[in-house]
């Protein structure tokens, strides 16, 4: 029994109260929770930066409005320079204008067989100007010059009312050829009455090249399909004969074009007063003529031209023309000159075989006397004879043969191509045409050189 004047016990908590020594539970924050805390700190901090930062653009606005405005005024010197300036660079492209009128002018009277107009540009006083215009427009129009397009490079003052002037001439005797032919002509100009400019001086530069042939000589011609024969009026009565035979060694020459066929060949008969003098100047004595295949000709002297030798000196020459596609007949590399004058015999020969060859004898002479046994074979020396100079042609030629023989003649022409265009060495050529080593090569058509002309 229980006291009635007992107060009633206790009741228990509702809750379990932790056992004796357990740490007390903690009740923890979610990370979702957290995240949410964070974002909304940064979102606050941001406001007030942004708040601060229009705050303190305003102040910035303010403090500059209050400054006091200044006006910029150019000073009367800055302005006469800056108007002396533009009226300098005004003139200086009229005055280009002007000299690219003029040429445009002479280049319509040349077209349109105007000498008068073409030699006029020359000042009343300027013989040698007057003398050059005159020789070129006679043996231009001749030749049947097809185009003449000057480009006015650079034009500069040189006093008072005179200007200096260089000028671009591409020009070529067939419409729309492929490889124009290029002459640079540096001119003095006096512009005093700009609606008549009068040239004071005038010379051709060439970048290394003689001036050409009808620059130099008064020239008469007869113009064919594919050739253009040219000399000075001594020669003219060879013309026709030269002309046919020249037309047959142009298709021939035509069949070894490795990139572009020439729009056409030129053949300038040299008399006696011009060869030596254009455009080379002397020449070896055993040298009967020579290419030029950056203008698509070639120079012949006129006494060694006889009727025998003729046909295979124009296949010859006419064949570097066509080989070297318009590059300078300067051998890119001395150990191949060779390649280039071979393969040339080698067109002049018409693949006959080296029995039906010109200079059999000589060849055979030099090969089994002088002949190193290098493929490699050596120009000859200026004062050469003719029979040391033609064996060396005769044994490049048999080289060359080989090449065509041993590996088939669209390989020997890309090899040559290579070595003679491109300028590649000949170990890279031998390789990458003929698929051998150059060594072997040379091995190979030495041995068969030696063997042919034994």
């Amino acid at each position: 029994m229980s006291d009635p004047s007992s107060p009633p016990p206790l009741r228990p908590p509702s809750y379990s109260a932790p056992a004796p020594g357990d740490p007390p539970r903690q009740r923890g924050v979610s990370w979702k929770r957290a995240l949410a805390i964070c974002a909304g700190v940064v979102v606050l901090a941001l406001v007030a930066l942004v708040g601060l930062g229009l705050w303190e653009r305003r102040e910035l606005r303010r403090e500059l409005d209050a400054l006091p405005t200044y006006g910029y005024t150019e000073s009367p010197e800055l302005a006469s320079a800056k108007a002396g300036i533009k009226a300098r660079d005004d003139r200086t492209a009229r005055i280009g204008q002007v000299i690219s009128d003029a040429m445009a002018g002479q280049s319509a009277a040349l077209l349109g067989g105007d000498k008068a107009t073409f030699v006029g540009y020359a000042a009343p006083g300027y013989r040698l100007g007057q003398t050059w215009l005159t020789r070129s427009f006679t043996s231009l129009r001749a030749m049947g010059v097809a185009q003449w397009t000057p480009k006015v490079d650079s034009w500069t003052p040189y006093s008072g009312t005179r200007w200096q002037s260089t000028i671009d001439v591409s020009y070529c005797f067939v419409a729309g050829c492929a490889t124009p032919s290029t002459i640079t002509l540096h001119t003095m100009w006096d512009l005093a009455d700009e609606a008549h400019p009068r040239m004071t001086e005038l010379w051709e530069y060439t970048g290394g090249q003689a001036t050409p042939p009808w620059a130099q000589t008064v020239l008469q011609a007869k113009v064919g399909s594919r050739v253009i024969v040219a000399g000075p009026a001594a020669t003219a009565g060879r013309f026709g004969a030269v002309l046919a035979e020249a037309e047959k060694a142009a298709k021939v020459a035509d069949r070894y074009a490795l990139t572009t066929t020439p729009s056409k060949y030129v053949v300038y008969l040299a008399g006696a007063k011009e060869w030596g003098r254009w455009p080379y100047g002397e020449e070896g004595d055993w040298v009967a003529g020579y290419a030029e295949p950056e203008r698509e000709s070639v120079v012949l002297r006129a006494s060694s031209a006889t009727p025998s030798f003729l046909p295979e000196l124009l296949r010859h020459e006419m064949g570097h023309v066509s080989t070297l596609a318009g590059q300078g007949s300067k051998v890119k590399y001395a150990d191949a000159w060779w390649l280039v004058e071979g393969m040339a015999d080698y067109v002049a020969a018409e693949e006959r075989p080296f029995a039906q060859y010109s200079d059999r004898p000589v060849t055979i002479s030099f090969v089994r006397g002088k002949w190193n046994g290098d493929l490699r074979v050596g120009a000859p020396k200026k004062k050469a004879s003719p029979a040391d100079a033609n064996g060396r042609y005769g044994t490049a030629y048999l080289g060359v043969s080989c090449l065509v023989q041993q590996y088939g003649r669209a390989r020997a022409l890309g090899f040559f191509h290579a070595v003679a265009v491109v300028g590649s060495p000949l170990t890279t050529a031998a390789t990458e045409q003929l698929g051998v080593p150059w060594t072997t090569v040379s091995s190979t058509c030495t041995a068969q050189i030696r063997r042919t002309a034994h």
